[in-house]
């Protein structure tokens, strides 16, 4: 649970079951060329079953172009592809993706390609978006895919939809209804789990601040406000990454320069800079907070080599 996490733009994590075995397997994004001629392709050894192609252009895919819309971003082109994790090949597996468990670590491949947020590696994502909206709707072989989690020794954290009964009984039956949630609950203590209900709360609970910031930064967004007006899951998951950005920044420099990890500070800096730049704007009473954040620091921080 200690373990520093690896953090990659487009790459999400999932379980895809083969013969009754949990497969770990990576779901990649890519970003296209303005000259391709499909806004969504899809590429690799590992096949995607034609009904799961449909609904991932006919239901992911507007969710991803609408908050980047919302964000004041240009729609993005995308290639997806999938990668078994230790395994030779898909074929020796015969992996296929079919049914729409895959759906959310789609979504977060997808849109951490178009908003350049990097995402953790160390964490695995299953579940159905069932609507336009971003609503979530449980996924069969739920506690076979839990225990592929909790065996992969690089994996620290399960995300799954909710186990509320109202939702998952319209899926599993009652037998399997109780098996899975037993089956959760003999997890707990063993991996960190996360139950998600919509796109919103999937985001709010995986996305780690300095990672939308540094998104921000790159993509573009970092000074995007997005007021409230309907309550969609689509405007609070659009809200939840740009409204908070230049405190995030903040946040994250004094983190870094109170555990002396001076180079990140640096990094993080260069590219606060650089967006800035690009813009030919000098961001406001940057001097200001930044002298009044060196104030703050201890003594031994600001004589660390290579501080200043």
């Amino acid at each position: 649970m200690n373990k520093v996490s690896e953090h990659i733009i487009g790459r999400a994590k999932t379980v895809v079951v083969s013969h009754s075995d949990g497969v770990i397997t990576s779901i990649i994004t890519h970003k296209k060329g303005k000259k391709s001629s499909e806004e969504l392709t899809f590429s690799g050894s590992v096949v995607f079953d034609e009904s799961v192609k449909g609904h991932i252009k006919e239901t992911i895919l507007p969710i991803v172009i609408k908050i980047m819309k919302l964000l004041s971003l240009p729609s993005r082109l995308f290639d997806i592809s999938a990668v078994n994790i230790g395994a030779s090949s898909s074929s020796d597996l015969g992996i296929k993706i079919q049914g729409f468990s895959a759906d959310v670590p789609i979504f977060i491949s997808m849109l951490s390609a178009g908003l350049e947020i990097p995402i953790r590696q160390d964490i695995v994502y299953t579940g159905h978006i069932s609507s336009s909206e971003g609503d979530l709707s449980q996924v069969k072989n739920l506690a076979v895919k839990a225990e592929a989690a909790v065996n992969d020794p690089d994996t620290t954290t399960f995300v799954f939809p909710s186990l509320a009964e109202d939702r998952s009984l319209k899926i599993l039956k009652p037998k399997e209804y109780e098996a899975t949630a037993a089956a959760i609950r003999g997890c707990r203590g063993r991996i960190k789990l996360h139950e998600i209900t919509n796109i919103s709360t999937l985001l709010e609970k995986t996305l780690e601040p300095h990672a939308i910031v540094s998104g921000s930064l790159k993509a573009g967004f970092f000074d995007t406000h997005i007021k409230h007006t309907d309550g969609s899951y689509i405007e609070t998951s659009s809200s939840f990454i740009a409204n908070s950005n230049r405190k995030r920044f903040w946040d994250f420099l004094e983190k870094t320069f109170y555990e002396n990890k001076i180079n990140e500070s640096h990094n993080f800096l260069q590219k606060y800079i650089k967006y800035h730049i690009r813009l030919k704007k000098y961001p406001s009473n940057f001097g200001k907070d930044l002298y009044r954040l060196i104030l703050s620091l201890p003594r031994t921080t600001l004589r660390t080599p290579n501080f200043f």
